[in-house]
């Protein structure tokens, strides 16, 4: 196990969290999740908000330089089922818990995506961001949902068409994303989705267990493979200019 007794985090500004009377605070992830146990007979699972994922100087960080640097987490830790009355729930904060091990994507099949991230500890589905990491979230949260749309329009057990040409996938998707506050208009959904291709195609191709029988294997899925391609052109094109 990691040994992150030795470390001495900086925590993110507390004036960005919103503290509430109810909530308890816990020294360590472990008791944390002790305090928030449900039944369960598994790996731990809780929810997460008001939070931040920060480096081990407090500095918040996008979710994607996990690949580059350790990040851990400061939020409010709460069962994984919730209380019918808000006002009955019991809430742990913890401060700069971790480090994160993994992430995933999930809500394939509900068709609304839900972001999961993993310490050695616990699986933490993450709800509500605190407002100062709003910005960093939000936009995972649209790739996250990029990746869902892509997939309904692809696997035929969603109602989609895996044989649909790069223009009718970002025609639909435009469609489809618009109601996001996210972006401008369709040209910039559609650059958006183009500049993900590569990280949609990597989320997509890891799907192929999920599958239904008469659904095609993503990566032999003509658009998914020419998102990808446009991606990675587009982005060897930027670098070129620079």
């Amino acid at each position: 196990s990691k040994n992150l007794k030795a470390k001495s985090f900086s925590i993110p500004d507390k004036s960005c969290l919103v503290e509430t009377k109810k909530d308890q605070v816990a020294e360590g992830e472990l008791l944390a999740v002790r305090m928030t146990a449900g039944q369960e007979d598994d790996r731990p699972n809780r929810r997460l908000t008001d939070f931040i994922l920060h480096d081990e100087n407090g500095v918040a960080q996008a979710l994607e330089m996990l690949e580059i640097k350790d990040l851990f987490i400061t939020g409010l830790i709460l069962p994984l089922k919730g209380n019918a009355d808000k006002k009955k729930e019991q809430g742990v904060r913890c401060h700069g818990f971790g480090r994160i091990e993994s992430w995933d994507i999930s809500g394939y099949e509900d068709g609304s995506p839900v972001i999961w991230i993993s310490t050695e500890i616990a699986d933490y589905d993450c709800q509500k961001p605190a407002g100062t990491y709003k910005k960093y979230y939000d936009l995972f949260f649209e790739k996250a949902r990029a990746c869902l749309e892509v997939y309904k329009k692809l696997a035929k057990s969603s109602g989609g068409d895996p044989d649909i040409s790069l223009d009718e996938l970002l025609a639909g998707m435009a469609r489809s994303m618009s109601g996001s506050k996210y972006f401008s208009g369709t040209a910039s959904l559609k650059e958006f989705i183009i500049s993900q291709g590569d990280f949609i195609y990597k989320q997509l191709i890891g799907l192929d267990t999920m599958l239904k029988a008469n659904d095609k294997g993503f990566e032999d899925i003509p658009a998914l493979i020419a998102l990808r391609d446009e991606s990675k052109k587009q982005a060897h094109f930027a670098n070129t200019q620079v």
